[in-house]
């Protein structure tokens, strides 16, 4: 069996200082956090991490939008950044869902916070368990790594979670490993939580192989519920290389503990 790193990757050292924690797995997070509502939430909590979707609305500028939300937000991109980086010690997962959004969303960025220090960019540009097209290309985060070469880049794979069963395969973690290893850090893999739970453990820890890639183990609104042991223990032995970007922090709600 292959040994594998438990520390986290030096090149998140600045991100973990600054929330005064050891590893990925003590950040906190608040997901799907698109609305006025949800962002005054963050603001008046202890969470480290919001992450919003960002889409290109109708009158020509970003805003916060969920694809299939029934009550979208109506908040501008401009205005839910300018409400989250008004507090220093906080910072911002973009979860991009429109290429329309990218230049105009990242230039309003570049404004902030020129080399990226407080934001992670995620949009996902892998087919994965019954999961569509990407809209992003492979070399969507290699234009994003000149740009901004503090920022926490984070590729992700299209899943549609609608009741069946779904499984990252080996071909999958092949693409994904691919595209990792011709980017600079800090990097990690957006896995969602409910298809870790039965995807086989070896093909996973593949995704750890390289001593820089971390996890980040994502849920949405709607949760499978069986549960399985080994990602419980998946955690617990790689915590330190593990991002929980879980709906309200509600863990046990998707994997047992």
């Amino acid at each position: 069996m292959p040994t594998f790193r438990r520390r986290p990757p030096p090149s998140l050292a600045n991100l973990l200082g600054s929330f005064n924690v050891s590893s990925p797995d003590e950040v906190r997070w608040l997901h799907r956090g698109n609305s006025k509502e949800r962002v005054e939430q963050f603001l008046q909590s202890q969470d480290h991490i919001i992450e919003g979707d960002i889409m290109m609305g109708s009158h020509g500028e970003p805003v916060m939008y969920h694809p299939g939300d029934k009550n979208p937000s109506s908040m501008t991109f401009t205005h839910w950044l300018d409400c989250v980086f008004a507090d220093p010690s906080k910072k911002a997962k973009l979860d991009f869902k429109d290429q329309r959004a990218v230049d105009s969303t990242l230039a309003y960025v570049r404004s902030f916070d020129p080399t990226g220090e407080r934001i992670f960019i995620n949009a996902d540009i892998l087919p994965g368990p019954h999961g569509k097209k990407p809209l992003f290309s492979r070399d969507f985060f290699h234009a994003i790594r000149k740009e901004f070469p503090a920022a926490v880049l984070s590729p992700g794979f299209t899943t549609r979670d609608y009741g069946k069963r779904g499984v990252y395969t080996d071909a999958m973690i092949d693409e994904a490993l691919l595209v990792l290893d011709t980017l600079a850090p800090p990097l990690t893999i957006a896995i969602r939580a409910e298809f870790l739970s039965t995807s086989p453990r070896q093909t996973m820890e593949r995704l750890l192989h390289h001593h820089e890639h971390t996890l980040t183990v994502w849920s949405g609104a709607k949760h499978h519920k069986d549960k399985i042991l080994w990602p419980s223990i998946f955690l617990d032995q790689y915590k330190n290389r593990v991002f929980l970007d879980i709906v309200d922090g509600k863990l046990n709600s998707v994997l047992p503990r």
